[in-house]
C-alpha cells in the first residue's frame, strides 16, 4: 500500500508537470526514469531487508540491480516498461532468487509493466561476447 501511495503521488506530479510544460519531454522522461528508480530500489530493499532479511551475507548472496533500455538511459516515457537485469554470483543462490521473485512481484501488483533478466556474472559476460 506505501509503494502504490507514492508511485501515483508521483504520477500525478509528473502529470502537473507535464500539463505545465508539454514542451519539456526530455525532462519528463528523465524525471520518470527517475521515479520509477526510486519505485524499483524501494521494493527490493523492502524484498532484501524486510521480506528475506540477511544480515550477513556471503561472497554469493549480493544482488545488483541494473535498468536496461530506455529508462536505463534514463529516458522513460510514462507508463512505458521497466527493463531490469539482476546480475547474481555464481551458482545462484536460493536467497538471491527469493529476493527476485518478491522484487518482482511488488512491481507486478504495482501493475506495472516489468521485462526481466537474471544472470550471473559468467553468464552476462558470455552473452556480452556473443551479441556486438
Amino acid at each position: 500500500a506505501t509503494l502504490r501511495r507514492a508511485l501515483e503521488g508521483a504520477r500525478a506530479e509528473l502529470s502537473r508537470r507535464i500539463a505545465k510544460e508539454p514542451a519539456r519531454g526530455r525532462t519528463h522522461a528523465t524525471a520518470t526514469a527517475w521515479m520509477t528508480d526510486q519505485i524499483v530500489r524501494l521494493a527490493f530493499d523492502y524484498a532484501a531487508t524486510q521480506l528475506y532479511p540477511n544480515p550477513n551475507p556471503s561472497a554469493s548472496e549480493r544482488i545488483a540491480v541494473a535498468a536496461l533500455g530506455g529508462y536505463g538511459r534514463g529516458e522513460m516515457a510514462p507508463y512505458s516498461d521497466i527493463d531490469l537485469m539482476f546480475l547474481t554470483a555464481s551458482p545462484r543462490t536460493a536467497w538471491c532468487e527469493q529476493v527476485v521473485e518478491a522484487t518482482l512481484y511488488l512491481l507486478w501488483d504495482l501493475k506495472l509493466k516489468v521485462g526481466q533478466a537474471v544472470r550471473t556474472v559468467p553468464e552476462l559476460v558470455a552473452q556480452a561476447r556473443a551479441d556486438m
